[in-house]
């Protein structure tokens, strides 16, 4: 169990509810997401929320739009940079086997990391592998950076390294989002547009084009 955790809420002290929650390989059939490991590798499940076991719509009139449940991503993938309305919070519970193997990357959509259009509303993430992605990805662990939070149309990725040592290693986390029930819900995935080599399309270092939606309200 995580230490920043007063109670064990991990497959090992709930493993029926673990078990029983539904999990669903959201990425198997999205061939956008670029990368066949990652798509195989990845699933997410939803305690509460429209799609959980806990299905609250209102509570004294008021609309219920928090979501709460558990991703799973396996050791050597990497979750391609994306975005999406809901704000997000992930709680990793899982440990890297060497500490520094479980990374993610976090900026706003006008940051001036990324290439943008003067014809639309789209930008370009070109990342060098040796100068940018050491500066740009930051650990991922119950033992440093335990709460990471994604505002609104954030792009952001996760890296989950493959292990090392004898320890399996890979990205347990809990999951949540605040305004389930808000504009389009859905994740979007920026699109590969060029490859900068590597054995997989959709690498930290590859070439995306990102395409946020501008919300009215």
């Amino acid at each position: 169990m995580p230490d920043y955790l007063s109670t064990d809420i991990t497959a090992n002290a709930l493993p029926e509810l673990w078990a029983a929650v539904g999990w669903l390989p959201f990425y198997a059939d999205a061939e956008k997401a670029h990368n066949d490991r990652f798509r195989g590798g990845y699933a997410y499940a939803e305690v509460m929320g429209p799609w959980g076991m806990l299905r609250i719509n209102t509570i004294d009139g008021e609309s219920v739009g928090a979501e709460i449940g558990m991703t799973i991503q396996l050791q050597d993938t990497f979750y391609p940079y994306h975005f999406h309305h809901p704000q997000e919070f992930y709680l990793p519970l899982t440990a890297p086997s060497c500490g520094v193997e479980n990374r993610f990357f976090a900026a706003h959509a006008d940051s001036a990391l990324f290439e943008h259009s003067s014809n639309d509303d789209s930008f370009i993430i070109d990342a060098e592998k040796d100068t940018d992605l050491p500066a740009w990805f930051i650990q991922k662990s119950p033992n440093g950076n335990n709460f990471t939070y994604f505002e609104r149309n954030t792009i952001h990725a996760f890296e989950a390294a493959k292990s090392c040592g004898d320890t399996t290693s890979g990205l347990v986390s809990v999951w949540g989002r605040t305004t389930a029930r808000d504009n389009l819900q859905t994740t979007q995935v920026c699109e590969v547009v060029e490859q900068q080599g590597g054995e997989r399309n959709a690498e930290p270092h590859s070439r995306y084009r990102c395409t946020p939606t501008q919300w009215e309200y």
